[in-house]
C-alpha cells in the first residue's frame, strides 16, 4: 500500500498566507456590510428579504473566516510534522449564528430612497466579488499544492462551492440583486 504523499514544506507558507489573507478580507467585508446594512434607510418587504440574505451571509462569512484560519493553522502543523494528518487531528470551528437582520417592515410601510438602496446593492456586490475573487485565488494556489487525501478534503470543505465562504458570497450577491431591483423600480 502506497503512503499518501507528504506535503512539501516549501509550498505551505504560500498556501497558509493566502488562506489567512482571505480570512482577513472576509472579516473586513463583513464589518463594512454590517454597518451599512443596519443603517441604510430602506423599509419594504424586499428590504426584509434582502436583509435576511445579508444576515445569512454574515453568519457564513464569520464561520468561513474561522474555518480558513483553522485550516491554515492545521497546515502549519503539517509543515512541522511532515505528515498528511498531524496529531491531534483538526476540529472544525462551530457554525456561527446568522446575523440579526433587524425588525421586519410594518405592514404597508415602504421607505425606498433609490440612491441609498443602490449604494447598498453596490456594497453587497463588492463584498461578494471580493470574497469570490479571493476564493478563486486561494483555490489556484491550493491546486499547485501536493498533499494527501486528508488535506485535500480539508481544502475542499474550506474552499469548495458549498463552503461557508462561498455561500457567503452567494448570499451577498442575492441581497445585492434584490436591492438593485428595488432601487431601479423593478420590484
Amino acid at each position: 500500500m502506497t503512503a499518501p504523499p507528504s506535503p512539501d514544506p516549501e509550498d505551505l507558507p504560500a498556501l497558509t498566507a493566502v488562506l489567512r489573507q482571505l480570512a482577513t478580507a472576509v472579516d473586513a467585508q463583513r464589518l463594512v456590510a454590517m454597518t451599512n446594512s443596519l443603517e441604510t434607510p430602506w423599509v419594504s418587504p424586499a428590504a426584509d428579504s434582502a436583509r435576511d440574505r445579508w444576515a445569512e451571509a454574515d453568519g457564513r462569512a464569520r464561520t468561513g473566516a474561522d474555518e480558513l484560519r483553522t485550516v491554515a493553522d492545521h497546515l502549519d502543523a503539517l509543515a512541522a510534522s511532515g505528515h498528511d494528518v498531524p496529531t491531534p487531528p483538526m476540529t472544525w470551528p462551530a457554525q456561527r449564528p446568522h446575523g440579526d437582520p433587524g425588525p421586519s417592515a410594518p405592514e404597508g410601510v415602504v421607505i425606498v430612497m433609490p440612491e441609498w438602496t443602490a449604494a447598498l446593492a453596490q456594497m453587497w456586490q463588492a463584498g461578494a466579488t471580493t470574497i469570490a475573487d479571493g476564493l478563486s485565488h486561494v483555490r489556484k494556489t491550493a491546486s499547485a499544492f501536493t498533499s494527501g487525501p486528508a488535506v485535500s478534503a480539508l481544502l475542499e470543505r474550506a474552499l469548495g462551492p458549498r463552503s461557508n465562504t462561498a455561500l457567503a458570497a452567494e448570499r451577498y450577491r442575492e441581497a445585492a440583486g434584490i436591492a438593485a431591483a428595488e432601487a431601479t423600480g423593478q420590484l
